[in-house]
């Protein structure tokens, strides 16, 4: 099989309708649904524990201003990375379902 014809490596996430994404380039394009849906899974309850973390700090002013919007910028890509790999499972179910016949 030569470059011209090899599958693509990776499946490149769709941009929102602004034409930007903060989401990860893409997913390995022979992952199955299941397994997008698993890497979504991690990066929403990352997001989440780290949320968690932030809203049991008893003082976040003792956080300087680039630790904090750090912080909020790791849970804004964790959370772009989670809808984009939930819209990819769902694509990639469709098409496994349709490779099966619809059933």
């Amino acid at each position: 099989m030569n470059a011209a014809t090899k599958a693509p490596l990776f499946v490149p996430f769709e941009t929102n309708r602004a034409g930007d994404s903060l989401s990860v380039i893409g997913h390995r394009a022979d992952a199955d649904y299941l397994e997008l849906m698993n890497e979504a899974d991690l990066r929403h309850h990352a997001a989440l524990q780290l949320l968690d973390v932030l809203s049991t700090q008893e003082n976040l002013t003792e956080l300087s201003n680039r630790e904090l919007g750090g912080c909020f910028l790791a849970v804004k890509y964790l959370v772009a990375d989670a809808n984009a790999l939930y819209s990819g499972t769902y694509k990639c179910w469709q098409q496994e379902r349709e490779g099966r016949g619809g059933q």
